[in-house]
């Protein structure tokens, strides 16, 4: 773990993964194998394997898969004093890993532990030296409980002068557009940064053109919002200009994950001090790694992935 970053508070689910073979549909695989995943789980593993101190609040079930998340999540090196077992059943999902992207997920997380998620959870870490909190809408969405949680996150953060970074994560199978827009916006509009697709941008704001979407977004409050484009790269508007990457093409093996691999790694430069344009590109080069790799943590970098510095375009 760093010396000198400060550690982030992340907090979401952490679900058992039952993942297909590689371009396996659903209905026609007959193995899978069990890994943990999560948008903020995710990403709290990320930050750990880069140094920086991750503090994950969620709830898991009373159950086996439970057991083996948190087992999970200290091996990697992420704390889990804000873990809080619940009578309720750990969440699951079962997905295909597709090359393409297009893939195929059943989820079983309905009444979950994961979604029981209280504001009072946040109680049991230790706040001293969090310097940044992190959170996704997929989180926001889960319950009415977990909603509230979200909101207490943004507060405590604020009260503390943290940073506040929020990803909306846009997932339609939990709820029609109408609501991720009237839930999603005000946390984007109240984070310092903002990590979003650029298709989920231009949804959620209901604009067409990506400046627009950003202008509609950016309050007094923002520092940065930062438009992940998969292989295309990604763009991050400080209020002045844009810095951008581009990425070199890869081989994608399931892009599942990228994302928060990208999350992870751009927070992680900016806590060390990296500056927006390198920690932009090691961004982008940390989720092609997960790209690369068939599920949802298995590639994420135990080290920067960085390029010359004058290769980034201002």
């Amino acid at each position: 773990m760093s010396a000198h970053a400060p550690r982030v508070v992340l907090i979401g689910e952490v679900l058992a993964a039952m993942v297909s073979a590689a371009d396996v549909p659903l209905d026609a695989a007959s193995a899978f194998t069990l890994s943990f995943a999560g948008a903020e789980s995710n990403t709290a593993v990320g930050l750990a394997r880069l140094g920086i101190g991750a503090e994950f609040v969620g709830r898991v079930g009373d159950d086996a898969i439970g057991r083996a998340a948190v087992r999970f999540l200290r091996g990697e090196g992420v704390g889990t004093d804000g873990v809080t077992v619940d009578p309720a059943p750990t969440g699951i999902l079962v997905r295909s890993a597709s090359s393409s992207g297009r893939t195929e997920v059943v989820y079983g997380r309905t009444r979950s532990a994961g979604s029981r998620l209280q504001p009072g959870d946040l109680d049991l870490i230790d706040w001293t030296d969090v310097g940044a909190a992190h959170v996704s809408g997929i989180t926001a969405m889960l319950s009415a409980s977990a909603h509230d949680t979200v909101t207490e996150l943004f507060r405590r953060a604020e009260a503390r002068a943290a940073l506040t970074s929020f990803d909306p994560n846009l997932r339609l199978r939990l709820a029609p557009l109408p609501e991720w827009r009237r839930l999603s916006i005000p946390f984007a509009r109240r984070a310092d940064i903002v990590l979003v697709g650029a298709d989920e941008l231009l949804a959620l704001t209901g604009e067409e053109q990506t400046d627009d979407a950003v202008a509609a977004l950016w309050t007094e409050r923002s520092r940065f919002v930062v438009v992940k484009d998969g292989p295309r790269g990604a763009r991050a508007w400080d209020g002045t200009a844009w810095t951008v990457v581009e990425t070199l093409p890869v081989p994608t093996v399931d892009p599942v994950g990228a994302g928060d691999a990208f999350d992870a790694s751009f927070l992680a430069g900016l806590l060390r001090g990296r500056g927006l344009a390198m920690s932009l590109d090691e961004a982008c080069r940390a989720g092609a790694l997960v790209a690369q790799t068939p599920g949802d943590t298995a590639g994420l970098p135990r080290e920067p992935v960085s390029r010359h510095a004058g290769d980034v375009d201002r």
